[in-house]
């Protein structure tokens, strides 16, 4: 009986099945908000995912402006987006730089003139003034007080006091409860009207108070009623002296059209670079102001890393920009709507906002104000 062969003729190929092409994300779109204020949508096609990217352009020469708008008349008070875009009557309102869990921002935040909150770390800033002239760069601060003869560094302004030297101005509050081993300078008009060792300081309209923990009593001891007194932050470099609106975050995106993310230098941990939801805020080869509010940690939507951040607003014409505070901060208010996603399902309260509004005609009394704030650096409070 002949042995059996196996057939050794190859078997048919399997029918091919066609590989549908990689869907292109949808256009963008562009929707006219006012006058020289446009929004565009963008999807982005990213290796990680889907990213939902919105696009504010604000034209100058059509009048819009920032502000800097605390959450809060008192520092340690935070609040979300559309209840700051609604007080202070904004078109559109982004979150601003970054708080600690008691609520006070972390970084420099001036407005008008008046600062609130000191730099931190080196980190960069946003400055600008009423001339339209926008300043991105490291800040960083030596505040001192002086009394009578007596000068002592400053390490906090408005936030809970330490071991160092604090000034609470009535941003803080009208009352400060002082700790062991602290003690209190109470200043009004420009002069001490008490210095306490236990109880409660108060903060009086007008006035400050500096707390003094451990490390700061000694230098102190000599100060009596009656003395002059005086704090001043002296912002460098020293050019900051010209912004009268300062507004920490970072850290820097793009330098002169060229992409610098400078987190490592700005000490900022790892995970902020990590991919995930985004605010930054930039200047275009025209002047103009350009936001960038990312979605993130969602199914439509991965986020963007910082160095693809600082890729996209590039190519968007920024040649200067700053990242803000992101994660499940970033949101986009405009006529007091939500306009992305925000990644917890709702907003967050913040410490601070970046609002774009008209700004005012220029008039005698404003050219007046702005004379009488005057170099930042040079300003003295009393």
């Amino acid at each position: 009986m002949p042995l059996a062969v196996a057939d050794e003729t190859p078997p048919a190929a399997p029918p091919t099945v066609p590989v549908p092409a990689p869907t292109p994300p949808p256009a963008p779109l562009t929707a006219v908000i006012e006058p020289g204020l446009t929004l565009t949508r963008m999807w982005l096609a990213n290796p990680d995912g889907p990213v939902a990217m919105y696009v504010v352009r604000a034209a100058r020469k059509s009048g819009w402006a920032m502000q800097i708008a605390p959450a809060d008349p008192l520092a340690l008070k935070r609040a979300p987006v559309t209840k700051i875009a609604r007080d202070f009557g904004a078109t559109v309102a982004v979150n601003g730089g970054y708080f600690a869990f008691g609520g006070a921002a972390v970084g420099a935040v001036a407005v008008d003139g008046e600062w609130i909150r000191l730099p931190w770390k080196d980190r960069t800033a946003l400055g600008f003034d009423a001339k339209g002239r926008v300043k991105i760069d490291v800040i960083n601060a030596a505040p001192t007080a002086r009394f009578g003869d007596a000068t002592v560094a400053i390490d906090n302004l408005n936030g809970f006091p330490g071991t160092g030297a604090s000034v609470l101005t009535p941003r803080f509050g009208t009352t400060y409860k002082l700790k062991p081993e602290q003690s209190a300078i109470e200043v009004v008009g420009g002069k001490v009207t008490a210095r306490l060792d236990m109880g409660e300081t108060r903060i009086a309209p007008g006035g400050w108070v500096l707390v003094a923990g451990a490390a700061a009593r000694a230098a102190l001891q000599n100060v009596a009623i009656g003395d002059a007194a005086s704090w001043q932050v002296a912002p460098a470099p020293a050019e900051w002296g010209q912004f009268p609106q300062i507004l920490g975050a970072g850290p820097r995106l793009l330098r002169a059209g060229q992409i610098e993310v400078t987190d490592v230098a700005e000490n900022f941990r790892p995970d902020v670079v990590w991919r995930g939801p985004r605010t930054a805020v930039g200047i275009d080869r025209a002047g103009d102001i350009v936001i960038v509010v990312v979605d993130g940690r969602q199914a439509h939507s991965v986020g963007l890393r910082l160095p693809d951040l600082a890729r996209q607003m590039q190519a968007l014409g920024v040649v200067d920009a700053l990242s803000f505070d992101g994660g499940s901060s970033a949101v986009l208010v405009i006529k007091d709507q939500i306009i992305n996603k925000p990644s917890q399902g709702k907003e967050v309260y913040v410490a601070n906002a970046l609002l774009l509004r008209q700004a005012p005609a220029p008039n005698a009394a404003a050219t007046g104000a702005a004379k009488q704030v005057g170099s930042l650096s040079m300003q003295i409070h009393r």
